[in-house]
Parts: structure tokens; C-alpha cells; sequence
């Protein structure tokens, strides 16, 4: 907007000039839908995790944000998304930045379900 502060809003498809509603009242970059459809999450301009109730439909509405916690420990991947949301709304995948000093580890484990599935059987 011309204060140089980004916003979120929900446009609805595919005919997006025929409304528009706000979803952060100060300042939100890197919205995600959650896998419900019954929120969004998104950074807030004081760089913390934020969800906001909304109602989808023909009365599409916009409820009161909630901050869920700083993200300002977590790695800022602009222009792209820097965060996911797990399957059931309840988790957040982030890359957290470490010191210099701090190891730097990622271990990434394929089929980790199947593993462990293999394993009880034993």
C-alpha cells in the first residue's frame, strides 16, 4: 500500500476485482492457507507467526488474528515461502538460523513411516 507496509487480502477466484478483504490489520507478508481452509497463517510485521480465523463461502468473512509465536528465530526466505504447515493445522516446518559456531545438521530420513513400521514387526 502507499505506506510501504504489505498486507495480506483474500480476493475470491477467478473474479478478483469484485472484492477484496483484509486479513492483517498491521502488516503481514508470507500467507499460507491451512490444509482446513478455515484459516491463514502469515508472518506479522513485528516478524511473529499468526493465524486468523475465516469462513469461507458466500459470506466470506475475516476473524480476529492470534499470535501463535516469534518467528524472528527462524530463517527469512523471501521471495519464497519459509514456512509449511503440517497436514492437521497443529505444526510448523521452519529453518531455524544458528550461530556460527553451532553445528549446522539436517538429517532427512525417506519412507520414515514404512521404517518404523518394519521395525514394530520385529
Amino acid at each position: 500500500d502507499e505506506s510501504g507496509v504489505s498486507e495480506i487480502y483474500v480476493r475470491p477466484f477467478p473474479d478478483a476485482a469484485s472484492a477484496r478483504w483484509q486479513v492483517s490489520p498491521a502488516g503481514g507478508t508470507d500467507p499460507v492457507w491451512s490444509h482446513s481452509g478455515r484459516e491463514i497463517f502469515y508472518k506479522s510485521g513485528r516478524n511473529e507467526l499468526v493465524t486468523v480465523p475465516v469462513a469461507p463461502g458466500a459470506s466470506f468473512s475475516v476473524g480476529q488474528p492470534k499470535v501463535l509465536f516469534s518467528a524472528a528465530p527462524y530463517a527469512q526466505l523471501a521471495p519464497v515461502q519459509s514456512y509449511d504447515v503440517s497436514p492437521d493445522d497443529r505444526r510448523f516446518l521452519m529453518i531455524r538460523e544458528t550461530a556460527p559456531t553451532e553445528r549446522n545438521e539436517l538429517v532427512f530420513t525417506e519412507n520414515w513411516t514404512q521404517e518404523m513400521k518394519a521395525r514394530a514387526r520385529k
